[in-house]
């Protein structure tokens, strides 16, 4: 998956981290359109002292992430997930587009359904191919200082993709 893909529809975990990376305005520039619905904008943006929530605000206010409600919601409510990830994938879905989730459940339900999914470090290797990100390897590590796990092996990946070793 590159840039080839217009539009993207935005789960709340990857908003939040790509937020706290500084680089939620670069790979969201990326795209012609990420979309995040209502549920998402809530999550993110409810408490203004969560990591991410005055930037993620800021990029909804200038249009560099878009709201939309465009889904079906009895979509939402077959799935048994959260508010966000639900509306997120049905977004999806209408949209036909890809979805950037990086919870284990809702990346399993959204294959299911036949979403292509990009996680945080499919973006971040995005991000480097099109020269939004220098190094990869120092944002692993300050993933790492937040509290976000990744396997070695899930980091491997994400550093082999990007020619990083």
């Amino acid at each position: 998956m590159g840039t080839d893909t217009d539009v993207v529809v935005a789960d709340a975990t990857p908003l939040i981290i790509l937020s706290r990376l500084d680089l939620l305005n670069s790979i969201a520039g990326l795209f012609k359109a990420v979309y995040v619905t209502p549920g998402v904008v809530q999550e993110c943006t409810k408490n203004k002292t969560m990591p991410g929530a005055v930037k993620i605000a800021l990029a909804l206010e200038q249009g560099i992430l878009l709201a939309s409600s465009d889904f079906d919601t009895s979509v939402v409510e077959t799935l048994n997930l959260d508010r966000g990830e639900s509306e997120s994938i049905a977004l999806a879905l209408a949209y036909k587009c890809p979805l950037l989730i990086d919870e284990r459940k809702g990346r399993r339900i959204a294959k299911k359904l036949g979403l292509d999914i990009v996680g945080i470090g499919a973006a971040l290797v995005i991000g480097k191919n099109h020269g939004v990100i220098e190094s990869i390897a120092p944002l692993l590590q300050q993933l790492g200082a937040m509290g976000i796990y990744l396997s070695e092996k899930v980091k491997s990946q994400i550093l082999s993709q990007a020619d990083e070793k």
